[in-house]
This record gives structure tokens, C-alpha cells and sequence, in this order.
């Protein structure tokens, strides 16, 4: 296991054909947003601390919402709708009274992801990324992919449980083969 921050470093700093393997992924995102960066500490604190940081509810819950955030930019940008919405980031907008409402919302009701929605609003007011639109904190394309695979692995498992619920249910059985 002592190995792996030796290689790590040796891959993502070597250069290959002149330029690191780290150029080459910064040269597909330059900024990751504050979305993929929560997400990724979501995953490392459940890796190292051997616990969940969020439930899974609260973690489906944040994958639709940068689906559903993606969905809309993306249909906007390629011409599906009059409007382009990602201009609306680089001002105030009712974008921002939008993800102001939710974040209230969520730590009223005492949410984890309300940590998420300040960090948005907390990194774009310190304009910790490079760009100046609000969209640009919230997602990227990376974590629309992740988010859509939370989706698909819920669904997955969603329909799975219920259909061993309904043939454990049917067969009398507790779920063991014998």
C-alpha cells in the first residue's frame, strides 16, 4: 500500500511526449467545480473513516440535483430552448435566488448537503475557481457522468431489491438458496 504514492506521483508527474499525465487531465477540466470537489471528499471520508459522511437518500438527492442542473444548462447551450442560461451566471440572476432558497431550505431541515450549497456560495464570493460564472461552482461535466452513475446504480438497485423482496415474498423463502 506504501507504494501507491510513489507510482501516483511518478505517473501523474512524468512526462510523457513532453507533457505529464496531470497536464493532460487538467487539459480536459482546468477547474473542477465545488460539486465535484465535495463529492470526491464524500467518497474519501467514507473510504478512510469506514462510515458514510451522507446517507445514501441525501447522496441521490445530489446526484439528481446536478443532473437536473446539467439537463437544463446543456439543453440551453446546444439550442433546445431560446434561452442560453449559462450567461445567467456571471451576474446576479435568479439563479442565485434559486440555490440561496435551497441552501436556507436545507439547513433548516438540518441537512448534510446544505455544508455542499454554503461551499457554493462561500467559493464563488472568495472566487476560489478560475472562472466567474456561478454554474462553473456548482457542476461540470465530470460530475454530471458521476451523478448520472449514482442514478443508474440507485435505479439498479432499487429494482433489484424489489424484485427479491417480491419472489422472497411470493416463495416463502428468506432470501438464501439452498
Amino acid at each position: 500500500m506504501s507504494f501507491i504514492i510513489p507510482v501516483s506521483a511518478v505517473i501523474a508527474l512524468f512526462p510523457l511526449s513532453g507533457i505529464s499525465f496531470s497536464d493532460y487531465i487538467l487539459s480536459l477540466n482546468p477547474c473542477f467545480s465545488i460539486g465535484t470537489i465535495a463529492y470526491f471528499i464524500i467518497l474519501l471520508w467514507k473510504r478512510f473513516a469506514d462510515e458514510p459522511l451522507i446517507s445514501e437518500r441525501n447522496m441521490v438527492l445530489f446526484a439528481a440535483w446536478n443532473v437536473v442542473v446539467c439537463l437544463f444548462l446543456y439543453t440551453s447551450y446546444l439550442g433546445f430552448v431560446d434561452i442560453d442560461l449559462y450567461p445567467l451566471g456571471y451576474g446576479f440572476s435568479f439563479l442565485f435566488v434559486i440555490v440561496a432558497c435551497l441552501t436556507v431550505l436545507l439547513v433548516l431541515l438540518k441537512n448534510p448537503l446544505s455544508y455542499v450549497f454554503i461551499s457554493y456560495i462561500v467559493a464563488y464570493d472568495l472566487n476560489m475557481l478560475i472562472s466567474q460564472n456561478y454554474f462553473d461552482y456548482i457542476t461540470d461535466t465530470l460530475l454530471f457522468f458521476i451523478s448520472i452513475g449514482i442514478l443508474i446504480e440507485f435505479l439498479v438497485s432499487r429494482f433489484r431489491g424489489k424484485n427479491c423482496t417480491t419472489v422472497c415474498r411470493s416463495t416463502g423463502s428468506n432470501g438464501v438458496y439452498d
